[in-house]
């Protein structure tokens, strides 16, 4: 009788480890690569330049700058390997006086630009999870 039930638990074992030894995907290969983190930034990056309640932040701002500092960033905190060299985010957002309510309306563009680019759920939630700490460093109102 336990001759018969070893197929059984060792197929299981098996499965098992095959399963749970797999390794998961980065955060950066969920929100697609590098084309995905790409699409995602240019559209948060229009939403809130085109935002009224934001846009005089972004009034001497070079946007390509910006986009490719977002795009290192995102890439570099969600492991793509990239290498953000941009300034710390106290030094970046020294100036603009920030509020507690424009760093939500960014964050609501966040999550919009990664719906629009039908990025999962579960890796939107990953890289709200990774950015919220630097809210001290960004709000200064």
């Amino acid at each position: 009788m336990m001759l018969r039930k070893a197929p059984t638990w060792l197929g299981i074992f098996l499965l098992t480890g095959c399963v749970t030894g797999a390794p998961q995907p980065t955060v950066y290969e969920q929100l697609g690569g590098a084309d995905g983190v790409e699409a995602i930034v240019a559209d948060f990056v229009y939403l809130m330049a085109t935002d009224d309640k934001l846009a005089q932040m972004f009034e001497f701002t070079d946007f390509e700058t910006l986009q490719q500092h977002l795009e290192d960033q995102f890439c570099e905190l969600t492991g793509g390997g990239c290498t953000y060299a941009g300034r710390d985010m106290v030094e970046a957002h020294k100036g603009l006086n920030m509020t507690h309510r424009e760093f939500n309306l960014g964050v609501e563009h966040l999550q919009q630009a990664m719906i629009d680019n039908d990025t999962p759920v579960a890796a939107q939630n990953r890289l709200l999870a990774i950015l919220a700490p630097t809210r001290p460093d960004v709000v200064k109102k």
